[in-house]
C-alpha cells in the first residue's frame, strides 16, 4: 500500500524484498524509509505516512510587519519583514520555509533610526548703521561794538 504523497521503490513483493518509500516534495517523512517482506506475509513496518511540512506563522517583530508571499506557511513558501515608519530593519527581510518545518533564520529586528540633531544654519542679522552725531556747534558771539555814525 503506498502512502498519499509518496512514491514507493519494490522490485517484487515476495518474502525478504525490500520496499523503498520516499516523500513527494514539500512532505515529510515520518516512519520507516523501508519494509521487508516477513515469511508471514506481512511486513516488518507499518507503512510511513508523508505529512506536508508546515513552518506555522512567523513570529512577530515589535515595530514591524510580515507579509506570507505565498499566503502559505507551507514548504518553500516566504516571508518578508518590513519596520514601521521611523524604524530599519536589523537582519534578513526575507526568509523561507525548509524541509525540517522550520524558517531559515531568525527574524529580523526593528531598531529606531537615531534623529541627529538638526543643524540649524548660522544666521546673522546685517549691522545697523550707526551714525555720530557731534553736538551742535554754536559760533562764539562776536563781541558787539557800535557803529560810528557820522
Amino acid at each position: 500500500e503506498q502512502p498519499p504523497n509518496s512514491t514507493m521503490v519494490a522490485k517484487n513483493f515476495n518474502v525478504g524484498a525490500t520496499i523503498e518509500y520516499s516523500c513527494d516534495e514539500g512532505h515529510l517523512l515520518v516512519g520507516p524509509s523501508t519494509r521487508v517482506c516477513l515469511p508471514t506475509g506481512f511486513y516488518n513496518e507499518f507503512p510511513p505516512v508523508c505529512k506536508r511540512v508546515q513552518c506555522g506563522y512567523p513570529a512577530d517583530i515589535a515595530n514591524g510587519n510580515y507579509q506570507l508571499l505565498n499566503d502559505s506557511v507551507g514548504y518553500m513558501s516566504q516571508v518578508l519583514y518590513s519596520c514601521d515608519e521611523g524604524y530599519k530593519l536589523m537582519g534578513r527581510a526575507q526568509l523561507i520555509c525548509e524541509l525540517d518545518e522550520r524558517w531559515d533564520g531568525p527574524p529580523p529586528r526593528c531598531h529606531q533610526i537615531k534623529q541627529s540633531t538638526p543643524i540649524v544654519p548660522l544666521v546673522t542679522a546685517p549691522k545697523p548703521r550707526t551714525t555720530t552725531r557731534l553736538p551742535p556747534t554754536r559760533e562764539k558771539p562776536r563781541p558787539f561794538s557800535p557803529r560810528p555814525t557820522s
